[in-house]
């Protein structure tokens, strides 16, 4: 059951924990308050807000926790923060409408969805610049996860399902279209990565892919699709 309700700011969004062993903070973005609610797990009350670009929707961290990033919806711009002294340490302009973003698990690397501009942002986090811009990878991009050994980028699409990107930026192929897509979630099944398309409209869309990593096809009794 529910064990505890905490106030944070107004319109909260896509939240994270930090990646320490105890998972020791929440930080919660509040999109119409542009600001960061930072949640101790151990008294579950806040401790800090910190302030970012407007509209932020997503927060994700770094995977050694030094760094989280926001993505700001209304502002275009990625917020950098440091973890430790709860700072703003910089910002990266990136497309149009920014939604969600993910950190690499292997490389120096953070990507984030442009949803009114239908591309991928790729930032090096040693520099904090953008220093590749994925076009068309489909309608609306509000979602995007990396494969755990770094190699691919998947988006989900809110009109044109999910699309699969290699970490060297090129576009390798559109899977499935869904009527609304939700989010995309990652796991090594032992058989390659499978991808879980969430519908935000009817259950009936809801769709696994299986992706052999070498062959790049579409596994099992999903229909074939040549990436070549």
């Amino acid at each position: 059951g529910v064990v505890a309700s905490i106030p944070v700011g107004a319109r909260p969004y896509a939240l994270a924990v930090t990646p320490d062993a105890t998972g020791s903070e929440v930080w919660v973005p509040n999109h119409d308050a542009a600001s960061v609610s930072i949640i101790d797990t151990a008294t579950n009350t806040v401790t800090r807000t910190l302030p970012v670009a407007p509209n932020p929707h997503w927060v994700a961290f770094s995977p050694d926790g030094r760094f989280a990033y926001t993505a700001n919806h209304e502002s275009n711009l990625i917020t950098v923060l440091d973890v430790a002294t709860k700072t703003v340490v910089g910002q990266v302009r990136v497309g149009r409408s920014p939604h969600s973003v993910a950190v690499s698990p292997t490389d120096p690397l953070v990507a984030n969805v442009n949803y009114d501009g239908h591309s991928v942002s790729i930032i090096d986090t040693r520099t904090d610049t953008v220093t590749t811009t994925i076009e068309h990878v489909g309608a609306h991009p509000q979602a995007l996860a990396w494969a755990p050994d770094g190699r691919h980028l998947y988006t989900a699409n809110a009109n044109d399902g999910i699309l699969v990107s290699s970490s060297g930026c090129l576009v390798l192929g559109n899977y499935l279209g869904t009527d609304s897509t939700g989010g995309v979630a990652l796991a090594n099944s032992g058989h390659g990565i499978e991808v879980q398309v969430l519908s935000l409209v009817h259950a009936r869309d809801e769709a696994l892919i299986l992706l052999r990593r070498q062959e790049r096809t579409v596994h099992d009794d999903v229909v074939d699709s040549s990436l070549a």
